[in-house]
């Protein structure tokens, strides 16, 4: 429920979005971003997965974690690089900006996760959509997305470990469809009307439970924020979270900022496979990414 207030609270200040940023913190993402690319060199920064895939972590507890982190610093830096393009003071702010925002295409290829490899490609074309006639820098950025990414797939599949990457461009299952038949049993052998505004979290774990070779420690809840709020919340919980979408659906088509719209569809939709409102943070840097968009289609910057 908290996650829905706060995803209520960010969406309005699309009304005025800010787009000053610290100098300072500018300098110190630049920074921390030149030491997450370099530690993609670092074999102990990266997580063993059961099936001996390594996905990079760098300093933090999961690649879960670094990807959030990753996405924040991405959506800040091209805000900075946005807003210096008429600087020739800070030229070289804008252009170190710049270039951390092509490393961190590097750190999301090795971090490994589609989910935030297409969002983090998404989010970039559509800036580069909006940006192709005043921002060559920037219109060309998907194009040097999409040369690491096939780059270091073909590497990957020279025998190394730490490069081999055959998740990016393949598809493997995670236990979602488990996760998921186990919610639809949860709500089978309970009368509906237990789902209207209950929390059925006890009864869904025990089938969770029953799932051959689970582990109950590592995995997550269902990988589903919509799932989630269902067994939290009900189907009570569920619609009050929808209807904000459907408000801000509204709001972006009849203003038509389109750009926004798709944006926060594409968003919707990783958010079948992501437990973002279970971690504010996440939902916020989420958020974030939409709002940035929102700001360049409503300001035309």
């Amino acid at each position: 429920m908290l996650s829905i207030c706060i995803l209520w609270i960010y969406l309005d200040k699309l009304n005025n979005p800010d787009k000053e940023f610290s100098l300072v913190a500018a300098g110190l993402i630049i920074l921390y971003t030149i030491a997450m690319v370099a530690g993609i060199l670092v074999p102990s920064f990266y997580v063993v997965m059961d099936t001996g895939a390594m996905r990079y972590k760098f300093i933090t507890g999961s690649h879960n974690a670094l990807t959030l982190t990753a996405l924040a610093a991405l959506v800040f830096l091209v805000n900075v690089f946005i807003s210096l393009e008429n600087n020739k003071k800070q030229n070289w702010l804008k252009w170190a900006s710049y270039l951390a925002v092509l490393g961190l295409f590097l750190v999301f290829i090795f971090i490994r996760s589609r989910i935030y490899l297409g969002l983090s490609f998404m989010f970039i074309l559509l800036i580069a959509i909006k940006k192709f006639k005043t921002s060559r820098p920037l219109a060309f950025a998907p194009v040097i997305y999409l040369i690491f990414i096939t780059s270091i797939t073909l590497l990957g599949s020279n025998k190394s470990n730490v490069l081999n990457n055959d998740r990016t461009l393949t598809m493997h299952t995670t236990g979602r469809d488990k996760l998921n038949e186990a919610v639809l049993h949860t709500y089978k052998e309970s009368n509906w009307s237990n789902f209207l505004y209950q929390n059925n979290k006890e009864a869904y774990l025990k089938n969770k439970a029953a799932i051959p070779g689970i582990n109950m420690s590592l995995s997550s809840l269902t990988e589903s924020s919509y799932l989630i709020l269902f067994l939290e919340l009900g189907f009570l919980g569920l619609l009050v979270f929808l209807f904000i979408f459907a408000h801000y659906f509204l709001r972006f088509f009849k203003r038509k900022e389109f750009l926004s719209l798709f944006f926060m569809l594409f968003l919707m939709a990783v958010w079948l496979f992501e437990e973002t409102v279970l971690f504010p943070f996440g939902l916020m840097t989420h958020l974030f990414t939409l709002a940035t968009i929102n700001r360049l289609e409503i300001r035309n910057i």
